[in-house]
């Protein structure tokens, strides 16, 4: 008969729990506190004691599994959730794989041949933080690179504006969360000269001298199209002009945004970067 430590299993359980929420949230960009990962983690790690003695029929275990699994996200994410909820299903399934492959082969390494089951209590607690650690660095590391390989998915860039039709190339951008405080629009940021070509002749020393005074003497009628951002960066606090067009399509879809001021050579081979809000 094999003996069953309770305490161990815990800490198991609350180990790989905090690890899965832990890389979920590095994943989805989420900073929760330590106490909720704490909390959420030691839920997990009672019901993976209280599982094991658990009867009952099959359909009752799975339901009372994803309660439980959703209790712990919904403290630990309490926003959106279903969404995150659905991560940490994914997650913990490779971070769970990757222990069992770890444990089978520790306890190949560590026991005589005629074990065949890998048994985690026989693992010494050190290896496992390391382990865990490893497996965890290298879980956080391969979701942000993905995450950063398709926030840089080029897109095409379709403006009309008052002074004409308009194509650009462009790629998204996660980092630009830059958005009009009055309306809410989301702001793409475009390359200075191809932003200068597309405004309205009375537009343009408004735009490249950045005066906001400037705007008490201009055409009434081109006003309207025009917005002020605030911005902060690593430079400071500034303000970006911002021009309304008539229409904005990003891949063949129209989008209610503005477009302002970026950098003076562009973003590489793309005129602009667009918030990856717009492609969603």
């Amino acid at each position: 008969m094999q003996t069953l430590y309770a305490d161990i299993l815990f800490l198991i359980n609350f180990t790989m729990d905090f690890l899965t929420l832990f890389v979920t949230a590095s994943i989805l960009h989420r900073k929760p506190s330590l106490s909720r990962l704490c909390i959420s983690s030691a839920i997990g790690g009672i019901y993976g004691v209280a599982a094991v003695f658990m009867q009952g029929i099959l359909i009752i275990n799975i339901f009372i599994n994803l309660a439980v699994s959703y209790l712990m996200c919904l403290i630990v994410f309490p926003k959106r959730t279903l969404p995150c909820y659905a991560l940490f299903y994914g997650t913990g399934c490779l971070l769970g794989g990757a222990m069992t492959a770890f444990f089978t082969f520790m306890n190949g390494v560590n026991t005589d041949s005629t074990e065949s089951a890998p048994l985690p209590g026989k693992i010494p607690l050190g290896w496992m933080a390391v382990s865990a650690a490893v497996i965890g660095v290298a879980a956080i590391a391969g979701g942000r690179m993905t995450r950063k390989k398709q926030s840089l998915r080029p897109c095409r860039l379709a403006v009309l504006s008052h002074n004409g039709s308009f194509v650009f190339d462009a790629m998204t951008d996660t980092g630009n969360l830059l958005t009009d405080p009055m309306s809410g629009k989301p702001v793409i940021l475009l390359e200075r000269k191809a932003l200068i070509s597309l405004l309205p002749s009375a537009l343009v020393p408004i735009f490249e001298n950045a005066d906001p005074n400037a705007l008490q003497d201009a055409d009434p009628t081109l006003i309207t199209s025009v917005r002020l951002i605030p911005s902060t960066s690593v430079g400071g606090d500034k303000l970006l002009f911002a021009y309304l067009p008539k229409k904005i399509t990003v891949e063949n879809a129209e989008v209610s945004a503005l477009i302002a001021m970026g950098d003076e050579n562009g973003y590489g081979e793309y005129a602009a970067l667009v918030p990856e809000i717009l492609i969603n």
